[in-house]
């Protein structure tokens, strides 16, 4: 196994939305916890709720990251780079030599 030296800004947002979606996971059982450290007890309905409450949240980040790749796919085939521009231009000047 080896350890990366660099990382791309795909890849450090990947691990990003990782660390996050961990952090949700644990902030609902903090909050399991603390409801019972302050009562002695917990019930089933608030547990529940909570549970709920963080796959909700969990279920709109990942509809969000979703349509963010769809858009971010969709864009990236809708857009010229400046290398493909440029050579664009040069093969049209060829033509235009070429043609006179």
């Amino acid at each position: 196994m080896t350890i990366p030296d660099a990382a791309s800004l795909q890849q450090l947002k990947a691990l990003q939305r990782q660390r996050h979606a961990a952090g949700l996971i644990n902030a609902a059982k903090r909050s399991c916890r603390s409801t019972l450290q302050r009562r002695g007890s917990i019930g089933f309905d608030e547990a529940q709720q909570d549970l709920l409450q963080s796959c909700i949240l969990m279920n709109t980040l990942l509809e969000r990251l979703q349509q963010q790749t769809l858009d971010r796919l969709q864009q990236e085939r809708a857009t010229i780079t400046r290398h493909q521009l440029r050579a664009l231009i040069q093969d049209l000047l060829q033509y235009n030599s070429s043609a006179a």
